[in-house]
């Protein structure tokens, strides 16, 4: 049965208590990764069996993110629809892996480490090297901190080359000729459809869910909202459900 996360682990939230909480996170992330093993397992076996082919076996292998990427590149000419962010932390090792690099029982996940290097050559290889924004940066305890020099110039620069791009996108979009309509038309049939799947199995997030709400209600705010956190964590099935809630 699907549940949020706090239902069994309620102190993953704690905000009082952070030692508490990285405790709570820590118990999560080990419950996380005996999930995932036991469907990949499961999804093997079905396959060996019959009962599942390779690509339904890929809901069950990949995650979101990496499914979102590849399916955004099956566009047409997706060099002038997409812009690529990549980054890498020098430095890098293993006594720091669990908050950047996936893990599991034995340490550093090497067939997620080889997927993440297939979707990084996948990447390169489809768009256009001006499409590829990519920074290196050292890496600090802490993580990233805009306090150090280093690190806050990274940040700014991230910033002003991302709106850059995005803004040059949506003008070249806008610039396209009437007979573009069918293909925004296309885009948004897509869209529904994608939010509509995804409603399909949205379970919990109650306080966040009622927060958003009530922001994009208010006939005041005009601040865009940002969603943010790991990857899976379901960021994508919360902003997919907002257009069912808001118009049941």
């Amino acid at each position: 049965v699907l549940a949020p996360i706090t239902e069994n682990i309620p102190n993953v939230t704690n905000t009082n208590d952070e030692t508490v909480r990285h405790a709570a996170e820590k118990l999560w992330l080990e419950t996380r990764r005996s999930l995932q093993g036991a469907l990949l397992t499961g999804a093997q076996k079905a396959v060996t069996k019959g009962l599942l082919n390779a690509d339904a076996k890929k809901r069950f292998t990949t995650s979101i993110t990496e499914r979102e990427i590849t399916e955004a590149l099956n566009c047409d000419n997706p060099s002038k629809r997409i812009v690529c962010v990549m980054r890498n932390i020098v430095g890098m090792d293993e006594s720091v892996v669990p908050g950047y690099i996936d893990v599991n029982d034995d340490g550093v996940d090497n067939e997620a480490k080889g997927k993440m290097k297939n979707l990084k050559d996948t990447l390169n290889s489809k768009l256009n090297s001006m499409n590829i924004l990519k920074y290196e940066i050292q890496r600090m305890e802490g993580g990233v901190n805009p306090n150090i020099p280093e690190h806050g110039n990274y940040l700014k620069q991230l910033e002003k080359d991302v709106t850059m791009e995005i803004k040059q996108l949506i003008d070249d979009s806008n610039s396209k000729t009437q007979s573009s309509k069918d293909e925004l038309l296309e885009e948004v049939l897509h869209h529904a459809r994608f939010c509509s799947t995804k409603y399909r199995t949205f379970r919990g997030r109650n306080n966040l869910v009622k927060l958003l709400l009530a922001t994009l209600l208010d006939g005041t705010e005009r601040r865009p909202i940002v969603v943010h956190g790991a990857s899976g964590i379901g960021k994508t099935s919360l902003v997919a459900a907002m257009p069912h809630l808001i118009n049941p």
